[in-house]
């Protein structure tokens, strides 16, 4: 019986030569940085293209009014700012050098009797206080007296004048004190 050899086709065809296989890679490798270097190139191509258009885009009409726009709220934006800091303080200044305040006259309001009411309540910068009114009687004006005095909120309070109306049959006072 006749040998088969199956590897005899392999046998006879040329093997590369060491030189053949580095020049062949070396053909990859150069082939693979001309594209890189081309893609590179488009790529860069493009991207100053786009550069140009954003360039043209910024500089046109429309966007330079907007920034315009832009800048002068900016600039707006930084006044309002300034004025709420000022606002602000002359608001605090207020609200301390207030001597005429609701937890003043809720701790006034406390001490009124029954049947007791202001006409006018004024409050000086040297914190003097004038209270003008009408009473039922005499001793409601000296109750109104006797309670702010111990309300602890004046340093002295004093009746100025009581003076009976006669077509009410009620009393006017004036009353003075200084707040603590």
């Amino acid at each position: 019986m006749q040998q088969i050899n199956l590897f005899n086709p392999y046998l006879n065809k040329k093997k590369l030569q060491p030189n053949q296989r580095i020049m062949i890679g070396g053909g990859i490798v150069v082939a693979l940085i001309i594209l890189s270097l081309a893609f590179n190139l488009i790529a860069a191509m493009m991207v100053r293209s786009e550069i140009g258009k954003q360039e043209a885009y910024l500089s046109s009409e429309v966007v330079q009014k907007d920034r315009a726009a832009l800048t002068q709220a900016q600039v707006d934006l930084a006044k309002m700012g300034t004025y709420l800091t000022t606002v602000n303080e002359i608001a605090q200044g207020l609200k301390k050098s207030d001597k005429l305040n609701r937890s003043l006259l809720d701790q006034i309001a406390a001490t009124v009797p029954a049947g007791l009411s202001f006409q006018s309540l004024a409050v000086t910068e040297q914190k003097s206080v004038a209270i003008q009114g009408t009473a039922p009687s005499r001793d409601t004006v000296a109750e109104l007296q006797h309670n702010l005095t111990q309300s602890g909120l004046f340093a002295n309070v004093q009746v100025v004048n009581i003076n009976r109306d006669s077509g009410s049959g009620s009393y006017k006072f004036n009353l003075e004190g200084t707040l603590k």
